[in-house]
């Protein structure tokens, strides 16, 4: 008996010797999720799944904020990661770097079925001269959310013009809280502060850039552009309905003093709605929102996060099994629901979570109206230029007059160089 054992021992071990073993392939994700909350979560679970239906794949996360920008570090030296997460604003550096896959043969290799199934609003926010370097993760777009139950101990109602923000922020604001938050500093990175400083200089019918010729030339360097930053720096200078230091000020300073109820109304994206329930569990279902005056009559910015994949991955087939993926519509609204970001797919759009949220609504309602930048060179530097005239009026170290006229000046020698 002991002798039979011992040989069915043996032969097991011989079998488990020779059953050729799957070899791993690990996945190099470079993206921002993994470090912001509650996205941390939703990312690991999703990875998770995607890792027990591929057991021949290993995701290895390298998280950074903005993700981009670890992409290019390691690319640079070396160790070039398999697929990125990067930013609308991102497209036009990663267009001319050329480290991207073009996803443009991937998509037509998956039909028609696939590609529709992409909101097709989004699929722009990730192209560059004719190329999809990208597919969209999530959405973003910008509206006002504001505290429910602040409005309602004012006895104030949401706001339709700018007069009557102005009106309500001063009745929200009584020495413990302030009527309106705004994000106002470069640190830790400026796309925070002009991603939320463009579409309110939209909402009075100025734009970011114009093409005139073979030049680029500032959108905002007129009389809407000039009403554009005397409101902002009103709010600041003149009302005082904004926390002191609004220079000072980042997106995680704002959205923390909204989440604990320090301010009433917060202009953002709705990235925010999320982040800000994690920093404070109590304001879950006392959050709305409504679109920024006039955001509907001329538009608004969109925004959102992509993923692509590195020309020089040596795992491209796996890595597009991992993009398709997210882009699942169950795993769109398993991001999407504790997040607050909007899922791209076509078959999320009606999910009951999304629809029936009152701090989504407005997100929603602007998105048919809301673009990406324009594909202007060296964006984030003309943008932070923007943002450093914004400041200068804040301060009162220029007029709006004279900030716009100056942004103006920097941000086409920016461009046109």
């Amino acid at each position: 008996m002991k002798m039979r054992s011992l040989l069915m021992t043996v032969v097991l071990v011989l079998l488990v010797a020779i059953t050729p073993v799957q070899a791993q392939v690990e996945l190099y994700f470079v993206n921002s999720s993994v470090v912001q909350h509650p996205d941390k979560a939703a990312m690991e679970e999703i990875i998770a799944e995607f890792e027990r239906q591929n057991p021949d794949i290993k995701i290895v996360n390298v998280g950074n904020n903005p993700p981009w920008l670890k992409t290019v570090t390691l690319t640079a030296g070396g160790e070039t990661p398999d697929i990125t997460q990067l930013y609308p604003d991102d497209m036009v550096a990663a267009g001319e770097l050329g480290i991207l896959e073009d996803l443009g043969p991937y998509l037509e290799r998956e039909g028609e079925a696939f590609k529709e199934s992409i909101s097709p609003g989004f699929l722009p926010a990730g192209q560059y001269f004719g190329q999809q370097l990208a597919l969209p993760f999530f959405g973003m777009t910008y509206s006002v959310l504001y505290n429910m139950e602040h409005f309602a101990d004012a006895g104030v109602e949401v706001p339709q013009t700018f007069d009557e923000m102005v009106s309500v922020s001063k009745k929200l604001t009584d020495g413990r809280k302030w009527g309106m938050t705004l994000v106002g500093s470069k640190a830790p990175k400026p796309s925070s502060s002009y991603g939320r400083l463009i579409p309110q200089i939209m909402a009075f019918g100025a734009t970011l850039a114009e093409r005139e010729g073979d030049k680029w030339v500032a959108g905002f360097n007129n009389a809407q552009g000039v009403e554009a930053f005397t409101f902002l720096t009103d709010l600041v200078r003149k009302h005082k309905v904004v926390p002191p230091g609004v220079t000072d000020t980042s997106y995680n300073d704002a959205r923390v003093a909204f989440a604990n109820g320090r301010t009433s109304m917060f202009f953002t994206s709705n990235n925010a709605i999320g982040q800000a329930i994690s920093d404070n569990p109590d304001i879950a279902g006392k959050l709305g929102s409504f679109p920024y005056p006039n955001a509907k009559k001329y538009g608004s910015l969109a925004s959102g996060t992509n993923v692509a994949i590195l020309k020089d991955s040596e795992h491209k087939e796996e890595a597009w099994r991992f993009i398709k993926f997210l882009l699942l519509p169950e795993n769109q609204e398993k991001f999407a629901k504790p997040t607050g970001r909007l899922p791209i797919t076509v078959a999320s759009k009606d999910a009951d979570f999304l629809v029936s949220d009152p701090a989504l609504e407005a997100y929603l309602d602007v998105l048919d109206y809301s673009v990406f930048y324009p594909p202007v060179p060296n964006l984030d530097e003309a943008c932070t230029a923007l943002l450093d005239a914004m400041q200068m009026a804040w301060l009162g170290r220029q007029t709006p007059e004279q900030a716009v006229a100056e942004a103006a000046r920097k941000v086409e020698a920016i461009w046109n160089r």
